[in-house]
């Protein structure tokens, strides 16, 4: 049968099978490239996908297997000893304690406040609340990522993002040192 003498239904059919097959076959590589944490072998791993390598399969270090959960922000992970972020372990992260800040990149737990792996610099949890990214406050500080600012601790209660960039500002504890040392004791 040639497409010509065939029904207009089976002709229909015919012409629109590539496109169908091609959008299904985009639909399921997407879905197959799919970044975050993956069981492989009965253990957890943080998989990511780029251009240059493709695929690419990190094993979570000291991860606990049996406990490990993904949170509901994707990002995250914590087994009974640990918290990671993007497959990599937060360092003082209590996971008994951990709660991620909404979608705003921050997290906290009992004793400390984190901006993905990164610590916030004197951030006190139990007051700590995130405003337009990059910025966040607790009663003693205003942040810009994990930095303090030097905001006067009259203003901190009122203050309010004018202009946020969506930035994210972070630095290691001991550049902070070096541009503050009376800020050594940290």
């Amino acid at each position: 049968m040639s497409l010509k003498t065939a029904s207009p239904w089976y002709r229909t059919q015919c012409t629109h099978l590539p496109k169908t097959l091609l959008f299904f076959t985009i639909c399921w590589l997407l879905a197959a490239c799919r970044q975050g944490y993956q069981q492989e072998n009965h253990e957890w791993v943080w998989v990511t996908y780029n251009e240059a390598v493709g695929r690419s399969v990190a094993k979570l270090d000291s991860v606990d297997n049996a406990t490990f959960k993904v949170l509901d922000n994707k990002d995250y992970g914590m087994d009974k000893h640990s918290v990671f972020y993007l497959g990599q372990k937060i360092d003082k992260a209590d996971p008994q304690t951990f709660a991620v800040l909404g979608g705003s990149g921050y997290a906290k737990d009992g004793q400390r406040v984190f901006l993905g792996w990164s610590e916030v610099i004197l951030a006190d949890p139990a007051t700590f609340e995130p405003l337009e990214f990059p910025y966040a406050k607790d009663k003693h500080q205003v942040y810009c990522g994990t930095l303090p600012m030097p905001v006067p601790q009259s203003e901190i209660a009122d203050f309010k993002v004018t202009q946020g960039d969506g930035a994210k500002t972070s630095t290691a504890v001991d550049a902070f040192i070096q541009f503050n040392p009376d800020y050594a004791w940290l």
